[in-house]
């Protein structure tokens, strides 16, 4: 199987990259361009396929899953993952530019 790495953004050393590599419904990770580590940012969701990722006002991921055959939004802190937010939204398909 061939995996999947979308360039979502850099910051300083990192390059965030959304992958399904051990992922099957995708996850967000950084790679270090100076130590080449790399470290899982964004877990991946059992029930829900992380569809975009698209980095907001500098410091934060808006991130758009299907779940359940509808979009879902949330907010994400982009230097530790940690979700902020989840945007409750009635039932439809949401587009990320």
């Amino acid at each position: 199987m061939d995996f999947i790495y979308h360039f979502v953004t850099s910051q300083d050393d990192l390059l965030y990259l959304k992958t399904n590599f051990e992922a099957a419904n995708f996850r967000l990770i950084t790679i270090n361009i100076k130590t080449k580590e790399i470290k899982e940012l964004i877990s991946e969701n059992k029930n829900d396929l992380l569809e975009d990722v698209t980095r907001v006002y500098e410091n934060y991921f808006l991130t758009r899953y299907l779940s359940h055959v509808k979009s879902a939004l949330y907010l994400y802190d982009m230097k530790t993952g940690q979700q902020l937010r989840k945007f409750d939204l009635p039932i439809g398909n949401i587009s990320i530019w």
